[in-house]
């Protein structure tokens, strides 16, 4: 059996092991990426803010109210369901039910940016209360006179939600907790981005080259993941306002796209600098190749 030489299966070795290290740097390279970019999202209060009004300013906070509503007049009443409906959609059309809704989507976005553990109380009674006056008017105006105070008992029967106890540990700082995450994430990108480079120059032939072709590989990677973002956040609501689940995901999608692009700006600043060394080198080789040929035909030309 013939065996290859020693330094064949170095070769193949060392080629191995670059594939690999080649391959670890463009993972370690997707990782650093989305660490460095949610990092930056979570900690961008206004994006954040945004993205949670959008979420919370829907029908999930809204109905939760207007079915407490209802369920209050059929309680207390003997209004047919269909009349049930319009009072509840007057009430919904009140300045007051805006501004009810508006301090509960306050204090749920101050929950998912406030400190984790943190326990935060979203006061239904004290919201409901003030929609009293609302509701009995809207149905005084079809005829229909209820004690106030029967809306009023059934109002005492919503217990606040407290959010960020042991029943709902995540309730609060959810923007913290990510941000925790993800600069973790960060942290073990960078480290595989160092440790693969490292490794892939070392077993590299032209270490300049290959710290080059790195570089160029960082910011296409970059270049491709910012491209990715906005097309992932058209994808996500092409139409705008299509529900607004995905209204809050676009935003957050779209937000921040400047960091992936100024890590590709610090790409190709590597390979500008990398690029204008070679070429300078690959001169200097030139003329030290011409001098040395000049050199050559001179001493052939001196009679012995």
């Amino acid at each position: 059996m013939h065996l290859p030489p020693a330094a064949t299966i170095r070769r193949r070795s060392r080629t191995i092991s670059l594939a690999v290290a080649l391959w670890l740097f463009g993972l370690s390279t997707t990782i650093l990426l989305i660490g460095l970019w949610g990092r930056s999202v979570a900690a961008d209060e206004v994006t954040l803010e945004s993205s949670a009004r959008a979420v919370l300013e829907s029908e999930l906070v809204n109905d939760r109210m207007t079915d407490w509503i209802s369920d209050a007049i059929a309680s207390a009443t003997d209004v047919a369901p269909d009349e049930i409906a319009d009072v509840v959609a007057a009430v919904a059309a009140s300045d007051e039910f805006s501004g009810v809704m508006e301090d509960l989507v306050d204090q749920l976005v101050a929950a998912a940016l406030g400190p984790p553990g943190a326990q935060v109380t979203v006061d239904l009674t004290g919201s409901v209360d003030e929609m009293l006056p609302v509701v009995l008017a809207a149905l005084a105006d079809r005829g229909v006179n209820v004690d106030r105070e029967l809306i009023r008992n059934d109002a005492a029967e919503i217990q606040d939600v407290i959010l960020g106890t042991d029943r709902d540990p995540a309730g609060t700082g959810a923007a913290r907790s990510a941000e925790h995450v993800l600069t973790w994430v960060f942290v073990i990108g960078l480290a595989g981005v160092v440790t693969s480079g490292l490794v892939t120059l070392a077993l590299a032939e032209d270490r300049l080259r290959q710290a080059r072709a790195l570089a160029i590989r960082l910011g296409v990677s970059a270049i491709t993941f910012a491209v990715i973002l906005r097309v992932g956040a058209w994808a996500v609501d092409p139409g705008g306002g299509r529900s607004p689940i995905r209204a809050g995901g676009s935003r957050l999608l779209g937000s921040n796209g400047h960091v992936p692009l100024l890590v590709a700006v610090a790409a190709a600043a590597v390979v500008g600098i990398a690029t204008f060394v070679l070429i300078r080198r690959r001169r200097e080789l030139r003329l030290a190749t011409q001098n040395t040929k000049e050199t050559n035909v001179d001493s052939e030309l001196v009679p012995a």
